[in-house]
């Protein structure tokens, strides 16, 4: 998860929308808020906030690490 609160917050936050949207749509079917949206605009609800989850989640995952890159010149062997 990302150190920082704000992006951890807005990753949260898609991966809850995304969840929310499809499971309203499943259980209420065509009564559903977003079934005004059509198949192509709940898609978007869902994919979207999925997509940009993911990029946030590796670009958090790659960042910069608490010590650093390890370089084999750093390891000393016995």
């Amino acid at each position: 998860m990302p150190r920082q609160p704000l992006a951890g917050a807005l990753l949260f936050a898609a991966g809850a929308v995304a969840l929310l949207d499809l499971a309203l749509y499943f259980a209420l079917g065509p009564s559903s808020p977003f079934a005004a949206l059509g198949i192509g605009g709940l898609e978007r609800w869902v994919a979207y906030p999925i997509i940009l989850w993911t990029v946030g989640f590796g670009g958090a995952s790659d960042g910069p690490q608490p010590f650093g890159p390890i370089r084999i010149g750093m390891i000393r062997r016995r």
